[in-house]
């Protein structure tokens, strides 16, 4: 068993990464694209999802080393942050370079709107999504169809892909095979396409472009 990644956040490091995946899986798709291939393409496949809460810029650094390297990934944004909003600062002109290259943009939802302590209904969540999603939309004038969160969600269904229409990767889902680059190191074992579920083995990578560099 060797290791993939040993917690280095350098750009090259990133590249060994891709490289590697290319290698083990054959297939690499967009968030918004699993409904329809989860399982209906029978090999495994894999994601690469960036949640982008700070420092745009990091972000499209790393677009276009996937897009060098013909990775596609989603890259979702938190509009409640007011300094990494997408219609201010730099923010809307890293998403539509992302966009540019190929990569698709969604919609970081952070559940700050709910109060701590208050668990709120499934159908708070799927209004509040949609509606963040439409601000995102607004921002940058193109449609989101992916959203994302930082933990699931106990008052989200648990065997949904979908969040307020939109593809919910946090799904437990889409979850099942999962590797975050907040848990170095990776190993082999935890990356080599699974045997044991042949149809439907989907790895999700999540990245968080601020650490990297």
């Amino acid at each position: 068993m060797s290791v993939i990644w040993d917690g280095d956040y350098g750009y090259a490091a990133y590249r060994k990464i891709l490289d590697y995946l290319k290698y083990s899986f054959s297939l690499n798709y967009l968030i918004r694209e699993i409904p329809q291939i989860l399982s209906q393409i029978h090999r495994p496949k894999f994601i690469i999802r960036h949640d982008v809460t700070s420092n745009p810029g990091k972000a499209v650094a790393m677009a276009e080393i996937e897009h060098e390297l013909s990775v596609a990934a989603a890259y979702m944004f938190d509009i409640s942050s007011e300094d990494y909003h997408p219609a201010r600062g730099e923010t809307p002109d890293a998403i539509e370079r992302i966009r540019g290259l190929g990569h698709e943009v969604g919609l970081f939802f952070s559940c700050t709107e709910f109060e701590e302590g208050r668990a709120p209904s499934p159908e708070a969540i799927d209004g509040a999504v949609r509606r963040s999603c439409l601000e995102l939309e607004k921002a940058f004038r193109h449609p989101v169809f992916s959203v994302s969160l930082p933990n699931p969600h106990p008052e989200i269904p648990g065997r949904s892909l979908f969040l307020g229409s939109k593809v919910n990767a946090a799904s437990p889902l889409m979850m099942d095979w999962f590797l975050s680059d907040t848990s170095p190191p990776w190993k082999s074992d935890e990356i080599a396409p699974r045997p044991s579920k042949p149809y439907e083995a989907l790895l999700q990578i999540l990245i968080h472009p601020h650490l990297w560099g």
